[in-house]
This record gives C-alpha cells, structure tokens and sequence, in this order.
C-alpha cells in the first residue's frame, strides 16, 4: 500500500508548486491522513485497487488536490518569500538613494544655491 500513497502523493506534490520545505510539510501531513484512511481500508480487506480508488474519492484527484493547495497555500507564501529575499535590495536601492540626493543637494548649497531658487517658478534662468 505504501506505493500507492506515494504514487498519489507524488502526484499531488507535482501540482502544488511549493517551496521544499512547504512540500515537505504538506507531504508529511497528507501522509499520515492517507495512511489512516489505507489502514482503515485494511481493516474491511480491501484490495489495492478499491483503496486507491477510496484515497481518491476521499481525498479528491491529485490533479485537483495539488492544484487546491497551491492556490491556498503556495501562491502566497511564495509571493512573500519573494518580498522578504527582495526587500534587502529595496532597502539598498534607497540608502543609495537618500545618499545622492543628499550630497547633490550639499554640493548646490557649497556651491550657493539654494534647492529652494533651482525649482521656484518665476525666477530668471530656472527655465521654469
């Protein structure tokens, strides 16, 4: 019985689309409710066929199955994986950021003029 619920879960695992540690997890706990389920099935000597089809009707085609928790748990945590590893580099782009600004704006200062005369309106030679 043990390829069967590995064949399913494989299955499954192939429509998730999980980060490892996720699919490892998932795993893990379908198989323990598959397990239950085929030791149950056990109980009233059922054949490997009529188990098989049991963990389907209870738990649903691995097509669907897989696909469901990827749109419950996949999309998700995988969007905010990809905001956490992204936000080093947010927060390197705007320190470099806050840092030229504040230099292009102490170099106009040195060199007399003002932020305040480059973008007022009316001003001769602001082009504005």
């Amino acid at each position: 019985m043990r390829d069967a619920i590995e064949d399913y879960l494989d299955q499954v695992m192939a429509h998730a689309s999980l980060a490892r540690r996720d699919q490892a997890r998932v795993r893990a706990e379908l198989k323990d409710h598959l397990a239950e389920l085929a030791a149950e099935a056990r109980k009233h000597s059922s054949t490997q066929e009529e188990i098989t089809a049991m963990l389907e009707s209870e738990f649903g085609k691995p097509e669907v199955v897989g696909k469901g928790i990827s749109n419950a748990k996949g999309r998700v945590r995988t969007s905010l994986k990809k905001l956490k590893r992204g936000l080093p580099i947010a927060v390197a782009v705007c320190l470099v950021l806050n840092f030229s600004i504040r230099c292009h704006r102490r170099t106009l200062l040195r060199a007399g003029q003002g932020c305040g005369t480059l973008y007022s309106a009316g001003q001769p030679g602001t082009g504005l």
